[in-house]
């Protein structure tokens, strides 16, 4: 929770840049921007991405995320959600710290 007691969402993004290097991108969205859905949180993400940080999210080839449904769900999960929008596959990683529930 931050100090106006909205939970935070907090995702890391890897983007190829023009020299073809990779570049990590760490991006906050307010869940109550996100409405607590995968695709609120996906819109949520995108907006901040684009429009905050004048990042190109088509650039995008990587995701780190926690392991809730929401995040990893097959059909209506953040990672599918990003695979359809972008038309390929990108790497998809659980943050390991989560991993132990």
């Amino acid at each position: 929770m931050n100090k106006r007691q909205h939970d935070n969402k907090f995702t890391r993004y890897r983007l190829m840049t023009a020299e073809n290097e990779m570049k990590p991108v760490f991006v906050s969205a307010t869940a109550f921007e996100a409405s607590g859905s995968a695709a609120g949180l996906f819109e949520a993400i995108k907006k901040t991405m684009m429009e905050e940080m004048k990042v190109q999210f088509d650039k995008c080839i990587g995701v780190t995320t926690d392991g809730i449904r929401a995040n990893t769900g097959r059909r209506n999960g953040l990672w599918e959600l990003i695979d359809t929008e972008l038309d390929r596959k990108i790497l998809k990683f659980w943050f390991s710290a989560h991993r132990s529930d």
